[in-house]
């Protein structure tokens, strides 16, 4: 029974997850006060987050906040859910195609930032104050809740080379935008301008095994890592 009713509360925080509004969750603000509570009595040096899915949002989201407070908690995110539009993760699509979606949104995102300066200042804002929180993220790009990482973090790149005018167009979100343009606040909780990525290109038969926490223990590791920070320090 217990563990029914777990299924169904993470199936609710899930929700809340695709609607922006896990960080209020009774969850999350339990987990903050404790996190609160431990870093005045043990120091922030001493904390170290970690989570898995779900978790691994919860970790973003309070990582994020102490974040913004000037203390950079050291974190570990395995298979963190990046919240994207269903037809760039519908199977039998290639990479050229899905390279064209993402082309567009861009587009739209940029377009629409122009025409919101209230967003994109406040967006550009909130980057600046996370870019020395530096969590390790670990993705599989066989796993299509995390597999977007892959691409969010090259196009963060692209756009650290371009300069700052391109810097933060990564960070925009259509319907973040949207939400914006009729007066109702939105964050992503996924969005963060620095990391230390990890990515497994073992293959496995299964979504599932490359959802698994598992896999990431696993004697036969493939991996792929890349550094990507806000202060336009690139290594790969």
């Amino acid at each position: 029974m217990r563990e029914r009713e777990t299924i169904v509360k993470d199936l609710f925080l899930d929700f809340r997850l695709i609607m922006s509004s896990l960080h209020k969750s009774s969850r999350y603000r339990r987990a903050l006060e404790a996190l609160t509570t431990l870093t005045a009595v043990v120091g922030d040096n001493n904390v170290w987050l970690a989570g898995h899915s779900l978790g691994a949002s919860l970790v973003t989201l309070a990582g994020k906040h102490f974040a913004k407070e000037g203390i950079h908690l050291k974190s570990f995110l395995f298979n963190p859910p990046f919240v994207t539009s269903a037809i760039e993760i519908l199977p039998g699509l290639n990479d050229k195609v899905r390279d064209k979606i993402r082309s567009a949104k861009k587009g739209i995102r940029v377009g629409a930032a122009k025409i919101i300066k209230s967003h994109e200042s406040k967006t550009t804002e909130l980057f600046d104050r996370l870019a020395l929180w530096v969590p390790n993220v670990f993705i599989n790009p066989g796993d299509p809740i995390c597999s977007e990482y892959v691409n969010y973090f090259r196009q963060r790149k692209m756009e650290i080379q371009q300069g700052r005018h391109g810097k933060h167009v990564s960070l925009l979100s259509v319907r973040d935008i949207c939400w914006n343009f009729i007066g109702v606040e939105s964050e992503r909780h996924y969005l963060f301008p620095s990391a230390r990525v990890m990515v497994n290109m073992c293959g496995t038969e299964s979504w599932m095994k490359y959802h698994a926490i598992d896999q990431w223990w696993q004697p036969d590791l493939n991996l792929e890592s890349s550094y990507s920070v806000e202060s336009d320090q690139i290594l790969t």
